[in-house]
């Protein structure tokens, strides 16, 4: 038989076995194209990325890292690998991952919220803030109420607890939920101001009612 010579054709065949639902009709096709053109963007992006919406977690490991030994500037390789360890709750290993997309894309504003995320929850500070304040400059972030409050837990916990007020202010104003509220009582209350902490109390419990 002659070789396929051009990775369209896998490409157009895995629309067609995807439109089918043919699950092992593309991933054999992807392999069989991925074996002839090892280097091809698209069928690794397919490949990796159809696998990780699967939840076939283990396949996407092997293979994203089998391609960023071909190509180590994959940043889609590096993202998937980050977003299954954050899932397996192997937080360390997700950074690290993270960190190698991040310095690919330094301005994937998405990607460094992520990162910025789970460095903070894992207390890697100085390596948090800078990203945050890179990121709070971004106009797209101004009115993102889940970055104002990861930006306000921030200042809360190792910084200015009267700047993580005046956020955690605006992500209530675009979110008003119970989590927002119960945050802007603790801060509140680190700032002294205990009236206005227990009208926010009050507020969660609005947001939240026990039981009748």
């Amino acid at each position: 038989d002659r070789q396929i010579k051009h990775p369209l054709i896998y490409i157009w065949l895995d629309l067609i076995y995807v439109q089918r639902k043919d699950e092992d009709a593309w991933l054999n096709n992807l392999l069989e194209g991925l074996r002839i053109f090892p280097d091809c963007y698209e069928l690794n992006f397919r490949l990796i990325t159809r696998l990780y919406e699967n939840q076939e977690y283990e396949k996407a490991i092997h293979y994203s890292k089998q391609a960023l030994k071909r190509n180590p500037y994959l940043t889609h390789a590096y993202i998937t690998l980050s977003e299954i360890y954050y899932k397996k709750q192997q937080f360390e290993e997700a950074v690290v991952y993270y960190r190698k997309a991040a310095e690919l894309e330094p301005e994937n504003v998405e990607l460094n919220f992520k990162f910025a995320k789970l460095l903070l929850m894992l207390r890697k500070v100085d390596e948090a803030l800078p990203i945050y304040e890179k990121l709070s400059k971004e106009e797209s972030f101004s009115e993102n109420h889940e970055f104002l409050y990861w930006f306000a837990l921030y200042h809360f916990s190792f910084g200015d607890s009267f700047r993580a007020e005046d956020l955690i202010k605006q992500a209530t104003d675009l979110n008003p939920n119970g989590n927002y509220y119960f945050y802007y009582a603790l801060i509140l209350v680190k700032n002294n101001k205990y009236r206005e902490a227990i009208q926010k109390m009050l507020e969660v419990r609005q947001q939240s009612p026990g039981p009748k």
